[in-house]
Order: structure tokens, then sequence, then C-alpha cells
């Protein structure tokens, strides 16, 4: 039976990186593939370029859209991981530290060295410190860590130097914009001959003789097509517990964990100052970010209905503001944003998911299906790496022929959507550009970001913000009146609760 014609309606967007979503429905309908990844995050849109890279005619589909989960709702660094060399973990770390060094080398406009300053609270505790980072140079991090007086502190920055009576040691990870890095990737591929389609919802999988057959459902369109592949990847993340009718998953223990972030309005310092927890001694971020403070994470298991839909609770952003007090005063009145995201952790044993490790692993639940999880956006192109491994075992060895660079997908631009947020109208028009866009909030809140940060003003400007968007997407005046109003419903998930 064809496919129904809801496929094919005109498209108005204009061509972008990503193509146009019309032609990847017709393509995906009327071609076969090697690889069919399931799933529009980091992991998935990785996979989706290493496949290219080797040669591979390669789709991807996401329910949703690219990036909407815990890809653009993580703690923005690309780093090395301090905390599990001092649990050991040295095998990880060292990893973590080569593909830091790649993805600043590769993506220089999306990944930048963000400087760390961790206090020192006791003789014993500068220490210690010392040694692990230490190691950590010499497993790879560079610049080499320094350390700090506290006398030094207190010159310049009083409130600092109260939390590091010991001084504190000055090391350096790097900063990323995770959801502009998954549509790089993404547009990456798509410029090696890709074909990515979002709000496409993938539903049954069955055998065809050597290759799988996957059922696809338009969730805008409402339509149905049948995919054709040498191999399915299934990088969901946390959803892998949606998938549980379809597959045996009993291969792959996975332990979601919930960790939310509080956006601050206060005038952030210009390095990542580690803050420990009075409740659990836990050490949490208070990262610079778009002008405001990033404070986070917490870490905390998640149930099955948060997956769909995490959020803070009052509890949540109370245990970070309780951190991040005695550095910021008056944190408790300046939380503009709060949101969560799930990390797909796998279950190696544990009381607590913050002593699970962030290893990733592959499983093959059924022939020709292979799963990834676990890991971080860190590995992602790792990970990506050793996921087209096993498929180059399973349908031929080919290597990759390039690198590919990783560009900002949006110029940059002047005019403010807001004053007090670095998002700009030319950011916002070139991202209606995109021929993948099929919503305001794709659009706000995937592609410009600005969600994320200032709920408030997107609730305040939506309309506004439609109308300079409704001639590029052919959007008439019910449309702007109806993507107004389900933005802003959907913006209230990130005001602080």
């Amino acid at each position: 039976m064809p496919p129904s014609r809801a496929l094919y309606r005109r498209e108005r967007s204009p061509m972008s990186g990503l193509g146009r979503r019309g032609d990847a429905l017709a393509g995906l309908s009327e071609r076969s593939f090697d690889v069919l990844v399931v799933g529009g995050g980091i992991v998935g849109a990785g996979v989706l370029l290493e496949a290219t890279l080797r040669g591979y005619r390669a789709a991807l589909v996401e329910r949703n859209d690219f990036a909407s989960g815990t890809s653009s709702r993580s703690s923005k660094l690309v780093h090395g991981g301090l905390r599990y060399l001092a649990r050991g973990e040295v095998g990880i770390v060292r990893d973590a530290l080569r593909e830091r060094a790649n993805l600043l080398r590769r993506a220089p406009s999306l990944v930048r060295p963000m400087p760390h300053v961790f206090p020192l609270r006791s003789q014993v505790h500068r220490l210690a410190v010392r040694a692990t980072l230490t190691l950590y140079d010499r497993l790879g991090s560079h610049p080499a860590h320094t350390l700090v007086s506290r006398d030094e502190i207190a010159a310049r920055d009083p409130d600092l130097a109260r939390l590091a009576p010991f001084g504190a040691a000055r090391y350096h990870e790097a900063q990323a914009d995770d959801t502009r890095l998954v549509f790089a990737t993404l547009v990456a591929a798509v410029e090696r001959g890709a074909i990515v389609a979002n709000h496409i919802a993938a539903l049954r999988r069955r055998r065809w003789g050597d290759r799988v057959r996957t059922a696809l459902r338009d969730e805008r369109g409402g339509a149905t097509i049948e995919v054709e592949a040498r191999c399915v990847v299934v990088a969901v993340g946390a959803h892998f517990g949606d998938a549980r009718a379809d597959f045996d998953w009993r291969a792959m223990a996975l332990r979601p964990a919930k960790g939310i972030h509080a956006v601050l309005r206060v005038t952030p310092r210009d390095a990542n100052v580690l803050i420990r927890s009075p409740r659990d001694g836990r050490y949490l971020n208070t990262l610079p970010w778009h002008g405001h403070v990033l404070a986070g994470t917490t870490d905390t298991p998640a149930s099955r209905e948060e997956i769909d839909d995490p959020r803070p609770s009052a509890e949540d952003v109370a245990y970070v503001l309780d951190a991040v007090r005695p550095l910021y005063p008056d944190s408790d009145k300046r939380v503009r944003a709060a949101w969560a995201g799930i990390r797909p952790l796998i279950n190696a044993g544990g009381a607590t998911t913050v002593g699970l490790s962030r290893e990733d692993e592959i499983a093959s639940p059924e022939p020709g299906v292979l799963a990834v999880a676990g890991g971080k956006m860190t590995t992602y192109q790792a990970m990506a790496r050793r996921t087209m491994d096993l498929v180059d075992r399973n349908i031929g060895r080919r290597r990759a022929s390039e690198e590919a660079p990783l560009d900002d997908p949006l110029p940059p631009s002047e005019k403010r959507l807001v004053s007090d947020a670095p998002f700009t109208r030319g950011e916002l028009e070139a991202a209606a550009r995109d021929g993948m866009v099929e919503t305001l909030d794709d659009l706000l809140t995937q592609r410009v970001g600005i969600t994320l940060v200032a709920p408030d003003a997107v609730r305040e400007h939506a309309r506004d913000w439609a109308k300079v968007v409704a001639p590029i997407l052919g959007w008439d005046e019910s449309r702007v009146a109806r993507e107004t109003e389900d933005v802003r419903t959907r913006a209230a998930r990130f005001a602080p609760p």
C-alpha cells in the first residue's frame, strides 16, 4: 500500500542544513537503508554521522524534536570526570579526556574551555585534591592545574574566599552548547547523504530476510510508512523501558536517574566554582551560562512516570539553593528557570544512582538490532564508533574516510530578543529556515534555547516572536495563535516550582 499523501504535503520552510521535512519523509518511504537510527539525541546523532563517514546509507528518526530530551537538559559540560577518577575509574577518565580534546578541536564554536575552581576546605583536602588533579593532568588534562592561595582569592572575590580557607585548585574542562552540538552533528551527517526526520515515532519491527522492517508514524500528519534497513540502532536514552514489550531487554539493565538544574539571574563568575552540598557532601556546578548561573546537578532515581516529562520538585530546587547560597546569598530570589533531565545509567549495582558509573553499553536484543545506552555527552563519538564497529562486523567492514568538523548551525547576530539574555532575532529567523521546524516550541526550546534560560520571556513575547517567523514558515494568524498558546503552556514546564 503506498504511503499516505499526508507525507507529501507542501513544506513552506526554505531549505536548511537538515533538509526539508517533506523531502525526508518521501526519502524514508522510497529508499532502503544500511542503518536506521531511532533516537535524535546526541548518541543517535553521533551514530548517524559515523555511519555516513563509513559510507553507509543511513537515516534517523526522532519521536519528538531533535535534542528534546536529556541532550538539551545536561550540565553543558564536556569533561573527563574528576569524581570518576576519585572512584578509581581511570580508563573512563582517560577516554573522556581524549574525547574532550577531540571536541575542542573539531567544534571550537560549540565547545570551549571552561576554567574550574575547586575550593579547598582543609590541609588534608588540599593534599587529596592536588594528588587527584596531578593524576588527571597525567591522563591528558590540559592545561595543567594550578593552586591559588586564599589571600589571592580574597583580593578578588571575598565571597569565594570564605569557602576556600586553604585556597583553591584551578583546572580546566570544557563547556558545550549541548543542543546545538546535536544539530551540528546531524547537519554534518545530512551533508554526507543521511536523511533525518523529527516527530516520527518508530513502532513495530519485523525481520524480512536479512533486513529489519520498521513501521514509522508521522506524529504530525498521522500517516504510517515502513522503512527497510540492514541494521537498526536504537539510541533512545532512558526510553528503553517503553520498548520492553517489543524487545528482550534483559541484556541491558537500566537505572534512570534524574538530574535537575536551576538557572539563577545573577552575575556569573568567569569560572565554574564547585560547591559542596551541606546536606550530603556532593559537589555541584555553578557555571556561567548565557549571562546567568547554571547551578546543579542532583542525582536521584527517576520513576517510570518521570521519564517522558521530568520536572524538578520544590525540594530538588531547595537542595541546589542550599548549596549555592554561600556563594550567591540572594539566590532564593533569583531563580529564573529550573528543569530536569534523565540519565540512562547502566545498573551495575549500588544503593543509589550517585554511585553508578557513566559507562556505556551496547546490546543486541534481537538479530539486526543494536541498542546503545549509558555514557555521557563527552564520549558520544566514542560510543558511536564502537556501535558502528559492531555494525561493520555484521554487514561489511568499512572505515571512516574523514573527520567531520562541527560548526554552530546558527550564525551570530546582534539584535537581542530580550535585554538580559544573549539570544538574538537573527538566530530566531535563521532557525525558522530549518526545514524540520514544525512548532514554535521546536524553535524557541531546541534551536534557539531561550526557553531553558528565560521561560518568563517566552510567555511574555511568544506571540511577537511567532509573528516574526510566520512569513518564513507560512503560518497564518490562526496558526500563530495556536503556536503561541502551546508554547506558553510548554514554557511553564521550565518555570521554577
